[in-house]
């Protein structure tokens, strides 16, 4: 675990010395290329284990009722905490931040359409016996992989237009968005894996660390956890990580409107989580106004942030 968030830090600072040098938009859309192409491999590895595991392809129904919970829990939890802060500490004036988004917010429909389709593939050549070479290699083809996207996404994050800039402008007062939606979560999600008999705390919670970021954290839970609780085990979690941040990111797109207009505008930022800045930003937009921008870009890049060290650190208990 421990190399795994080092190899993460250490590219998000070359990342970000990268930055300045010229080449520096060929140098992000290559780490964008990479960071996805590896996603979708890894996101076919899990499904290969799921197909060929008869034990967690019968059990996917109750995987995914478990991963419904632990996502309601999650926006609840987060929404709550920020009706909270919205209720006793409005602060809109975050001028100091550059509010101009990136351009390249992914497509719900397009995006969760690839990683559904590589998983599902997955789960064909699983069941088919057509990925048994794959899933027989000595290499532990899964880690290597991991390390691959970790360095990936920690490029892209310090590559990120204006990183320094949003840095350097953070107030204090703004961190308590993402601080609170991160503790109410957990706080959430510990409560309901008291219901969920199947899985402990630090697997619930180590879902629920997803905030949204479906793809990265079900990849990372059934990497780590393979050596601790075996192959099927860890590709079930992983496959419920998967399903509960899926779940989240759905929720959160369709119920941004209610949010806003029932709890303010910081509790449709909170349920969205990680995503926050790229897939829900422009619902959350049009129905909080321009002036959340600064708190959801912060708040967005904190919550994705934390999403390694978060599950990294849970898996490892």
């Amino acid at each position: 675990m421990i190399e795994l968030i080092l190899s993460f830090t250490a590219s998000i600072a070359i990342g970000y010395l990268l930055s300045r040098m010229s080449a520096f938009p060929v140098l992000r859309r290559l780490t964008d290329i990479s960071t996805t192409i590896v996603i979708y491999l890894l996101l076919f590895l899990l499904g290969a284990q799921t197909g060929s595991n008869e034990e967690v392809l019968s059990n996917l129904a109750a995987i995914g009722l478990d991963a419904l919970l632990l996502a309601l829990a999650g926006t609840v939890g987060s929404a709550f905490a920020a009706w909270l802060l919205y209720r006793y500490h409005r602060d809109f004036s975050l001028k100091a931040v550059e509010s101009s988004t990136d351009n390249r917010n992914r497509s719900f429909s397009f995006g969760t359409l690839c990683s559904l389709v590589a998983l599902i593939l997955g789960v064909i050549s699983g069941k088919s016996g057509i990925a048994a070479p794959l899933l027989g290699l000595k290499l532990d083809l899964a880690m290597v992989l991991l390390y691959i996207l970790l360095i990936s996404v920690g490029l892209g994050i310090g590559l990120k237009p204006g990183l320094g800039a949003m840095l350097k402008g953070i107030k204090v007062s703004i961190l308590l968005l993402p601080l609170l939606s991160i503790a109410f979560t957990l706080l959430c999600c510990a409560l309901v894996s008291l219901t969920i008999t199947d899985w402990g705390l630090w697997d619930c919670l180590a879902v629920g660390s997803g905030f949204g970021y479906y793809s990265l954290s079900s990849v990372i839970i059934a990497g780590l956890k393979e050596a601790s609780i075996g192959v099927a085990m860890a590709t079930a979690l992983g496959a419920m990580a998967l399903l509960s941040n899926i779940f989240r990111e759905l929720i959160a797109l369709i119920f941004t409107p209610f949010l806003a207009k029932k709890l303010g505008p910081y509790a449709a930022v909170a349920a969205a989580g990680a995503t926050s800045m790229d897939v829900c930003l422009p619902g959350i937009t049009r129905s909080c106004g321009p002036e959340i921008i600064p708190a959801t870009l912060i708040s967005g890049v904190l919550t994705d942030f934390s999403v390694p060290f978060l599950v990294s650190f849970f898996c490892s208990l």
